[in-house]
């Protein structure tokens, strides 16, 4: 399983636009998703998994756009 870590965001970060990029992407509820983002948003690093190539690619692509600094890794790198 792929994951991603999102490590820190930019000034002007699009919260909502991620929050639904997380709902949509990964397996988060969007209850779960905005919690996520809001520890982003206090200061913690916060690991997404992606149970296919695809949607970590595209979650990688739009959080870039939206002001998110993320790392790529896999399960095994843990």
């Amino acid at each position: 399983m792929n994951c991603v870590t999102m490590v820190g965001w930019s000034k002007g970060l699009k919260v909502v636009s991620l929050i639904e990029a997380v709902n949509r992407l990964s397996s988060l509820s969007l209850i779960q998703a905005k919690a996520e983002v809001e520890r982003l948003l206090g200061g913690e690093p916060v690991t997404l998994l992606f149970e296919v190539e695809s949607s970590k690619t595209e979650f990688l692509r739009i959080a870039t756009i939206l002001g998110v600094v993320c790392r790529e890794h896999d399960m095994s790198d843990e």
